[in-house]
């Protein structure tokens, strides 16, 4: 025989009800109220369970909202993390430096680009691990005084056309970086 008000226990039916009881509770109405409403129909047994239910069912939509950014964080920099060590892996470039019978090629030495690879690396490796442990310390980046005097007596053994190019690049980034941080 069927129920008079229909099947009470159909998935339709309790979700319908479950809507109706958590726009009562969000009101300020307790369990006890709710089960009273007319149209809600059920027990303070079952607005009980429906309530646990809703409680469930939004701690797991709130962690899901939640962690979606966080997951997307990651991904991205895990996307970065690839194309800064396919950066790092690639092979030096050749030019030509001087004009007319002084003019020779030249391969890239790629140990700034690693360098500045290696540093990117580090900087997300540090934001990756800050994101895994939930640590509100941010690390700085410093140049210690040792890598200055490494990074000095490097330039100062290239030749002269080859540090005028480093020069330029490095103007070139540091305009490249103060316009985009505009």
């Amino acid at each position: 025989m069927k129920h008079p008000r229909g099947d009470k226990n159909s998935a339709s039916t309790i979700a319908a009800r479950r809507q109706l009881v958590l726009r009562y509770y969000l009101r300020g109405m307790g369990p006890e109220e709710i089960s009273r409403v007319p149209g809600i129909n059920a027990s303070l047994a079952t607005i009980y369970r429906d309530l646990e239910e809703l409680k469930i069912a939004m701690a797991q939509k709130i962690e899901a909202e939640q962690l979606w950014p966080i997951r997307r964080t990651v991904a991205l920099r895990e996307e970065v993390l690839r194309e800064t060590w396919r950066i790092y892996h690639l092979p030096p470039r050749k030019q030509i430096v001087g004009r007319g019978e002084e003019q020779r090629e030249v391969e890239e030495d790629p140990s700034f680009r690693q360098l500045s690879a290696l540093n990117t690396l580090t900087k997300i490796a540090d934001s990756l691990d800050r994101l895994a442990f939930g640590a509100k310390v941010q690390l700085k980046h410093v140049s210690t005084p040792e890598a200055q005097a490494i990074t000095d007596e490097y330039v100062k053994q290239l030749p002269e056309d080859e540090r005028v190019t480093l020069a330029k690049a490095i103007s070139y980034l540091e305009s490249k970086s103060e316009s985009g941080s505009q």
